[in-house]
């Protein structure tokens, strides 16, 4: 499927190098560790957010053009399968593909069985399906996946790059693709499969500005080693700034990037650098300044903090901009414009210091302007739109303006359910004046880019029109409650388990919508920490898949504290294949100190979890493992403490044993890696 964790919130593509995938992910619940306030529980919250609300498979949708057929046309699900249809809404290929991404230059990934292969606009397959996965053609190229390993095939299906030839293999840019070797180190391939740049680092950035930053293999870890083995190479694989020139070097952008300045000598405070500095194309250095330099260099400035918490910017020779202005934090310098805020006060400046209005806001978009547009609240829950000429495209008057803005004269506003967090969104024209009043719970994340969008209403999606009137919707599943089946996916699942402790062992009251434990009913064995999945009796899965019931009991005795991270417990699906059992879900990795702490399960209780029923190509015996501690002492890390439970049948595809896909993260609201 294309989802980007199946589980309850339908969000950002997942990809493989090249390879973009939607696919569904589970926000995460926060938690709140024993005796915390209710005030840092909602901190915890805060850090990945979940709604309940949302249903399975409906990624978003990004509209994709045919040069050739010269229409757009739009995934649909349907009866557990995709397929397209154009922008009046006429099915233009049957629901008929287990897993489809959308057209790009004549051709879609589309999946039957296990295998992926490409469609037409007919929707017949023209490359027929052999792959793991397939990713989008780009410039006549896409990367295909066989047993895991990326292969680089062309528009007619001729092999470019074979596969298992390199570990990894990054989408093109300028004609030129990241590889990683057998042994893990990187160097980049032509559009022809040729290295053009040896595979010699242990680390290469994606080019920009014609430039990638590397990193040696002799890489010192002691910061206090002079030579540093970071670089800058061309295209062409030339070095432009050699090793041990700066400090460190950042990525590009603009033609420019910061740099790190050696001291003359060590210094006790700042180490070898406590200069920071930008460089160009050629790694002459512009300037240097003792100063925090920010690595966004826009329009001729780069943010720095001078101190006590002040920011500024510098042009490119070093001199400060915007130092004088009243309020002390800038946002990004975008489109000519800055913000200008201390948490209460936000106003809008140019380069030149000057306001673009003399309205002082509660609230604005600290990443500025976006095609022209910013979001800002003028008083406390009212939020409008403004352009770069300061006029309001839309009234401060609504709860929220969705990200994307006024898009082919349409912008959706949002309104709150009550005091609950969760929002539904409503349909503007340009002037202001209400298409749709607010009623979909969500709204695709471009906005209204194309001649329709795709939104949900509860357990109706579909798509809509520049009227707000449905030109296809799912009234299949909507009339048919009842009818849910297997999941038959072609990715890893994120570990999708979120419990909290027991209310007797928290602070605050009891929500309606955390998975609280319960007291033990079923028979379970005793004095133990144990996991038990019951395939007597079904479940219901994200509300829309077949799943079972697993009980994760506690007859110990005493109170047991079990690892979560962001509330979510460590818990992932192995299978046994060739003899070995590997992991067909993961737990991804969070930079967030905050996203790991222990709920508390107390004796003679259980919490009760759904797990997915897969449906695949291969039946397997499979099994959960749960990860109770990952302890460390005196800094080193100790084993991992694991528990397992029955074993069961499933059926799953290859991409579930390696396909988790590339992941970024989306600041601190979203501290995951991968």
């Amino acid at each position: 499927m294309n989802y980007e964790n199946y589980i309850a919130t339908v969000s950002d593509h997942l990809r493989k190098p090249s390879a973009k995938m939607s696919t569904l992910q589970l926000g995460a619940y926060g938690g709140v560790k024993k005796l915390l306030t209710i005030l840092i529980f909602f901190l915890f919250y805060s850090c990945t957010q979940k709604s309940e609300h949302e249903p399975i498979f409906h990624a978003r949708i990004v509209k994709e053009v045919d040069a050739n057929v010269n229409e757009e046309l739009f995934k649909f699900f349907a009866n557990n399968h995709f397929g397209f249809i154009n922008s009046e809404g006429k099915v233009v290929i049957e629901a008929k593909f287990n897993d489809v991404l959308n057209f790009t230059e004549g051709l879609a990934s589309a999946r039957v069985s296990a295998k992926f292969g490409y469609i037409d606009y007919t929707g017949e397959f023209v490359i027929q399906p052999k792959y793991d996965f397939a990713g989008y053609f780009i410039e006549g190229l896409a990367i295909v996946y066989i047993k895991g390993s990326p292969a680089i095939i062309d528009i007619s299906g001729e092999y470019i790059v074979k596969p298992h030839i390199f570990q990894t293999i990054d989408k093109y840019s300028d004609g030129i693709a990241l590889v990683t070797s057998k042994g893990n180190l990187y160097g980049a391939i032509n559009r022809d499969g040729k290295l053009v740049i040896d595979t010699i680092y242990r680390d290469i950035t994606r080019f920009n500005s014609g430039r990638a930053i590397v990193t040696g293999v002799n890489h010192p870890n002691d910061i206090r080693m002079k030579e540093q083995e970071k670089g800058v190479i061309d295209r062409k694989g030339n070095m432009i700034v050699k090793y041990g020139q700066y400090f460190d070097v950042y990525q590009y952008n603009d033609g420019y990037a910061k740099v790190e300045v050696f001291n003359e000598k060590y210094d006790e405070n700042y180490g070898w650098s406590s200069y920071e500095g930008l460089i160009d194309t050629n790694g002459i250095l512009m300037f240097k300044t003792i100063d925090n330099l920010e690595n966004v260099f826009q329009n001729g400035l780069i943010k720095a903090n001078i101190g006590y918490n002040k920011d500024i910017f510098y042009n490119l020779n070093g001199e400060a901009t915007l130092n004088n202005l009243p309020l002390i934090h800038l946002g990004n310098y975008s489109e000519g414009y800055t913000v200008n805020w201390d948490m209460k006060r936000y106003q809008i400046y140019n380069k030149n210091g000057k306001l673009l209005l003399p309205n002082t806001f509660n609230h604005a978009d600290l990443n500025g302007f976006k095609n022209g547009m910013m979001e800002v609240e003028y008083e406390e829950g009212k939020w409008g739109l403004i352009d770069t000429t300061g006029k309001f495209l839309v009234e401060c008057k609504y709860n929220g303006i969705h990200s994307a803005g006024l898009a082919n004269n349409r912008v959706f506003y949002r309104e709150m359910i009550g005091d609950t967090y969760q929002y539904i969104w409503g349909l503007l024209n340009e002037k202001g004046d209400t298409i749709v009043p607010a009623k979909f719970t969500k709204v695709e994340n471009r906005g209204f880019e194309s001649d329709i969008v795709y939104v949900e209403q509860d357990s109706l999606y579909g798509y809509i029109n520049k009227d707000g009137k449905y030109v296809w919707k799912n009234i299949l599943d909507y009339e048919n409650q009842n009818t849910i089946f297997n999941l038959n996916s072609s990715v890893m699942l994120r570990a999708y388990c979120y419990v909290m402790s027991s209310v007797e062992d928290t602070v605050g009251d009891k929500y309606e919508w955390v998975n609280y434990p319960k007291k033990i009913t079923k028979e379970v064995p005793r004095k133990k920490l144990g996991l038990m999945v019951d395939t007597t009796s079904k479940s219901v899965f994200a509300k829309q898949y077949n799943g079972y019931y697993v009980y994760l009991f506690n007859t110990t005795g005493d109170t047991v504290e079990i690892e979560v991270q962001d509330g979510r417990l460590g818990m992932v699906m192995q299978v046994k294949d060739e003899g070995e059992w590997k992991d067909v879900e993961y737990m991804p990795n969070s930079w967030c100190g905050n996203s790991y702490y222990d709920v508390c399960l107390l004796d003679g209780e259980n919490w009760e979890i759904a797990i997915p029923i897969y449906d695949g190509e291969k039946e397997v015996e499979a099994r959960l493992r749960l990860m109770i501690a990952d302890k460390y002492k005196d800094g080193v890390k100790l084993p991992e403490t694991f528990i397992y439970s029955n074993s069961f049948k499933v059926k799953v595809n290859p991409g579930q044993f390696w396909n988790k896909g590339e992941y970024s993260p989306h600041g601190i609201m979203n501290p995951y890696f991968d």
